[in-house]
């Protein structure tokens, strides 16, 4: 169920335009949790956890940085 998990969190990360959202609930995260996120061979399933890192905290839409700070050309956002 992961790797169906991450393939829909990886069409929205692209379709989106790179906004940071945790790759299991799907829902808006912080960059902390982003950072974490991209390293998943650091932590494990449960320290990635939206509850156990973000919680109830109010979270404001945040982009990947390489999408903002044009490391990616032509940003991250669909090509047809």
């Amino acid at each position: 169920m992961d790797e169906i998990h991450w393939y829909g969190w990886h069409i929205d990360y692209w379709m989106e335009g790179g906004l940071q959202r945790d790759m299991f609930t799907h829902k808006i995260t912080t960059n902390e949790h982003w950072q974490m996120l991209m390293q998943p061979h650091e932590y494990t399933k449960k320290e990635l956890a939206y509850d156990t890192v973000v919680g109830d905290d109010i979270v404001s839409q945040s982009y990947d940085p390489h999408c903002t700070n044009g490391d990616i050309s032509g940003g991250c956002e669909p090509v047809a």
